[in-house]
């Protein structure tokens, strides 16, 4: 029988699903959310909102964290606001992603199955006959759009006009996106979702080191996590600005020093998490590139790992990018739309760049792997390539 840790007080305080109560560094875009959709707590009226910035910034624990406190408001007031939380990456296609809401809502759904149609004139009835708003969160939509692109988008920010809903009840959207999607939407779409967007930038240093020492004391036991373990899990996830890279550090640092049976969590066991905990994360973050931006990065890590270098020439990345498409079957872009490449690749964190130095050939940059082994960002972009 498994006894009673002696680091841990409370793991479930380091799941990905948690949500605490006060969150460091977003009281910001808590406030504008609350600002935004003050009419729809006062009154029903539907808001709808893009939340973007990169993975691991905030945006999905700010959305439920809001959704929670707005629908505790509503309670207050007499009126119901219900939430919902869809990952399009799980659910991509629009009666999947209605399905989901339907489980989260308890909504039966018979065994044939209904329409998109059916689905929501029954997601209708059901917020009818509560007097209920409802505001889902739609999060990942980025991949939904890929595939699908605005209708179905446009035709929740319809649903109380489609329906004639003129009371409470009604359907307001969160979109939780990597990117600023709304560039990308049509300008039906556009005007009917409007212009509200709200950006999460990477998390500082010192922002993650907020973070990480909320989670240690909701945690672990008091002692158990040592100021230079914090500093480290901080300075190694500052990479990303990426809160959940650190909270996952955090928590694999605590089970090896379980495991070992040592008194308190140690840099020696940050390092060792972070070396285990690197193709899981990788992973993660890879899957939001597009095709070429990963064809390109295969390139850059397949030549850093064959000679062995720290840096490569753009040059001859651009020449292995050309070989690496032709292994795909790919049409390789021109030069130009590479460089582009290379500085969203830059700007996601998984290459640095720098100006060839003094006494260089030519003003060409030099392309390294920040902290990720080539041999692992390889491995997962040839399976998913």
């Amino acid at each position: 029988m498994q006894g009673v840790s002696s680091i841990f007080k409370d793991e479930s305080k380091l799941d990905m699903s948690y949500v605490p109560r006060d969150l460091p560094n977003r009281e910001k875009q808590l406030k504008k959310l609350k600002n935004h959709f003050s009419g729809t707590l006062s009154q029903g009226i539907s808001r709808h909102v893009l939340l973007y910035g990169d993975i691991g910034t905030g945006k999905t624990v700010t959305a439920k964290r809001f959704c929670q406190m707005i629908s505790a408001d509503a309670k207050k007031s007499g009126k119901e606001i219900k939430w919902a939380r869809v990952n399009c990456m799980d659910h991509l296609s629009p009666n999947t992603i209605l399905s989901a809401v339907f489980e989260e809502l308890n909504i039966r759904i018979p065994e044939r199955g209904f329409s998109d149609e059916e689905m929501l004139d029954n997601l209708r009835r059901y917020l009818k006959s509560r007097s209920a708003h409802l505001i889902l969160i739609l999060d990942d939509v980025d991949a939904h759009f890929k595939k699908y692109g605005c209708r179905f988008i446009y035709s929740l920010t319809r649903f109380n006009e489609s329906f004639k809903l003129k009371g409470y009840e009604g359907l307001s959207l969160i979109l939780i996106s990597h990117d600023n999607l709304l560039e990308r939407f049509n300008p039906a779409t556009i005007s009917s979702f409007g212009h509200t967007k709200i950006e999460f930038s990477r998390y500082t240093c010192k922002e993650l080191i907020e973070i990480i020492k909320q989670r240690v004391n909701l945690a672990f036991y008091s002692g158990k996590v040592n100021d230079e373990s914090i500093k480290l899990i901080a300075d190694i996830a500052s990479v990303w600005g990426d809160a959940r890279f650190a909270i996952e550090l955090l928590w694999k640092a605590g089970k090896i020093a379980e495991e070992n049976e040592d008194p308190e969590v140690t840099p020696e066991h940050v390092r060792a998490a972070k070396a285990d905990t690197y193709s899981v994360i990788t992973e993660s973050k890879l899957k939001y590139l597009g095709k070429h931006e990963k064809l390109v990065l295969l390139a850059i890590a397949r030549k850093l790992r064959k000679t062995g270098k720290a840096y490569l020439r753009t040059g001859e990345a651009f020449d292995v990018y050309n070989v690496v498409c032709e292994e795909f079957g790919e049409s390789p872009r021109k030069e130009r739309q590479f460089l582009d490449y290379l500085k969203r690749l830059h700007g996601y964190g998984f290459i640095d760049l720098k100006i060839s130095g003094a006494g260089e050939r030519g003003r060409s940059h030099l392309i390294s792997l920040p902290d990720i082994p080539a041999r692992v960002i390889e491995e997962k972009l040839r399976e998913m390539c």
